[in-house]
């Protein structure tokens, strides 16, 4: 929406390459324009703080009508007159801080590329979706495109999705927040939020990646593969972590991994992993099928091994507690009558966000000091780890405070209230996500 109004030309100003008439009323050219252009700007943001439900100052609406209809008399503009409209101004413009004339005349382009930037991001998740339940669903000899292709097509779609993400996020994560960008921002959390509860179908594609590219996550520092703990003659199983990852406990059976650190594939778990791993077997041979036989485990020693699923279950922990959270969110995000100010509202969805990616990091370190016995104590651990994600992180930034310095934690600009305070709002939390721990369940 254009919040400004046409130039009025009704204040006597000469035009260019005129000369004022010798007793003329009207104020020289450079101080009418700037006059007439304070006055729009005014007006804009005017328009737009009753449009967007602000309670603004009786004083302030009249100061600016009054100068207002001076500048669109027949006379000049009282002295007085235009005093109490610049103190208007300045309250208005203090009112609606952030948000300035100069933003508000960019306003509609940017909310107009949010919007464009939300559909293109919707219309590509879509699209993988439909290429990921269409591979799934159809039997192969059914498929338009061989399963390696449409690992290829999705590839590149993630590539375009996580440019147009960029991009979105610039504006909804650096922009003022307007009414338009915070319900933007309400959808890109609940899409990060779907996206990541089904996030997990695209590992259906693992046994599609190519061969160059299984071997680059087996042997890089932090990698993903199939395969067991070798067990260690030096010291216990229960010394060097949890029995359900050793290759004698499963019986030569792997799973699929996430190592980190000095963890390198060692040889195979089993005397005829390696031909496994390289040979097909045809089954039906009139048919003409070829099954792909299941890779060989391979064994590992050293570094951090945590099974795949426990990051899978933190990563849809993280996802369930952040997506019981954003409608609150956005209910006080766009009530403007609520203390939360739409700024601070942007923090915590951050900071849901932030909690989802942390989740992963929480079970890892919980998986490798706790050391679950069970399939199923892995799973909980996994869960209640996302699930907690929030509270961990907000456990760990009050620790972290607590040892700020007591220099760096009293000094603050003149101007900035002490903690716990706002001008003109009295007490507010001290953090945003710290004052909603209280309100939400």
């Amino acid at each position: 929406m254009n919040w400004f109004t046409p130039s009025s030309s009704s204040l006597q100003i000469p035009h260019d390459g005129e000369t004022a008439a010798p007793h003329s009323s009207a104020q020289p050219d450079d101080e009418g324009r700037v006059l007439q252009q304070e006055l729009r700007d005014a007006q804009a943001l005017l328009a737009y703080a009753l449009a967007d439900g602000r309670v603004v100052d009786y004083h302030i609406i009249r100061d600016i009508r009054h100068a207002s209809t001076q500048v669109h008399g027949s006379g000049p503009v009282a002295a007085e007159y235009w005093a109490r409209f610049e103190h208007a101004y300045g309250r208005l413009t203090h009112l609606l801080s952030p948000l300035t004339a100069d933003i508000l005349r960019t306003l509609a382009v940017r909310e107009r590329w949010s919007s464009l930037l939300g559909t293109g991001v919707c219309a590509i998740l879509i699209s993988i979706a439909l290429m990921i339940l269409t591979s799934l669903v159809s039997a192969p000899e059914q498929r338009l495109i061989a399963l390696p292709v449409v690992f290829q097509i999705i590839v590149g779609l993630f590539g375009g999705l996580l440019f147009l993400l960029t991009l979105w996020a610039r504006l909804l994560f650096t922009d003022v927040v307007t009414r338009k960008t915070m319900s933007d921002l309400i959808l890109f959390c609940y899409i990060f939020t779907v996206f990541f509860l089904l996030s997990p179908g695209l590992l259906l594609f693992l046994s599609q990646i190519p061969r160059q590219l299984e071997t680059a996550l087996q042997r890089s520092p932090i990698g993903l593969l199939f395969g067991c703990v070798a067990s260690s003659s030096s010291r216990a199983d229960t010394e060097a972590g949890p029995k359900e990852l050793f290759c004698a406990h499963s019986g030569g059976n792997g799973q699929w991994l996430i190592k980190i650190g000095g963890g390198l594939p060692g040889e195979p778990a089993s005397a005829t992993g390696e031909e496994a791993r390289d040979h097909v077997t045809t089954s039906g041979s009139a048919a003409g099928h070829t099954t792909l036989m299941s890779p060989a485990p391979l064994a590992i020693s050293g570094g951090v091994i945590v099974p795949l699923y426990v990051v899978v279950f933190a990563f849809w922990g993280g996802a369930v507690n952040m997506l019981r959270r954003v409608p609150e969110y956005q209910r006080r995000g766009l009530d403007v009558k609520d203390p939360l100010t739409r700024e601070q509202a942007r923090a915590c969805l951050i900071f849901e966000m932030t909690q989802v990616l942390a989740a992963p990091l929480i079970a890892l370190t919980a998986y490798s000091l706790l050391e679950p016995g069970s399939h199923k104590g892995s799973v909980a651990l996994g869960f209640v780890s996302g699930l907690a994600s929030h509270t961990v992180l907000q456990t760990l930034q009050a620790a972290m405070d607590t040892l700020t310095p007591a220099r760096l934690g009293t000094a603050r600009p003149e101007s900035q209230p002490p903690t716990g305070e706002a001008p003109g709002k009295g007490s507010v939390a001290e953090t945003p996500t710290e004052g909603l721990n209280r309100t939400l369940p």
